[in-house]
C-alpha cells in the first residue's frame, strides 16, 4: 500500500511529536486521500472513531489535528476485519470507518517509528 496515511491527534499527542522527542505511531489510520474533502472537524471525528468514552477528543472542537505520514512498510499495517479488532464503538470489525455522508477503508497501525522526513502535523482546515 502505497499511500498517505492520516491519524488523528490529540493536543498532548501533537505536543510530544512536535515539541518532544517522539517519533513513533501507532493505532486506526484512514488513508488521507479517502478523507481528503472531509475539512468539517466534527465529520472528521466521526471518521476516525473519536467519540468513545473517555475521549481526549471533542465533537464540538473548532478544529482537528491529524498526522499525516507517507506509508511504513506493510508488516506493520492490518486491515482490521477480525473480531480482535473491534476495540470500540464505532469500530466494529467491518474494516469501514463511517461518517454521515461517507466511508473509507480502515487500517490499524502497529507501533512503528515515522521517517524522519515527509510527515506533516496540520489542522483540519490544512494549516500546518
Amino acid at each position: 500500500m502505497a499511500a498517505i496515511l492520516q491519524k488523528a491527534l490529540n493536543e498532548y499527542q501533537v505536543k510530544e511529536l512536535v515539541e518532544g522527542n517522539k517519533d513513533r505511531v501507532s493505532g486506526f489510520v484512514l488513508k488521507a486521500v479517502d478523507v481528503a474533502a472531509v475539512k468539517d472537524p466534527a465529520l472528521l471525528f466521526q471518521a476516525h472513531g473519536l467519540g468513545f468514552a473517555g475521549s481526549p477528543w471533542r465533537e464540538d472542537a473548532s478544529y482537528l489535528d491529524v498526522l499525516r505520514f507517507a506509508t511504513p512498510p506493510n508488516v506493520y499495517i492490518h486491515t482490521p476485519t477480525t473480531p480482535d479488532f473491534v476495540d470500540r464503538a464505532p469500530f466494529n470489525g467491518t474494516g469501514f470507518a463511517t461518517w454521515e455522508g461517507g466511508s473509507a477503508p480502515l487500517y490499524f497501525l502497529d507501533e512503528v517509528r515515522l521517517p524522519p522526513r515527509g510527515g506533516a502535523v496540520e489542522d483540519s482546515q490544512g494549516r500546518a
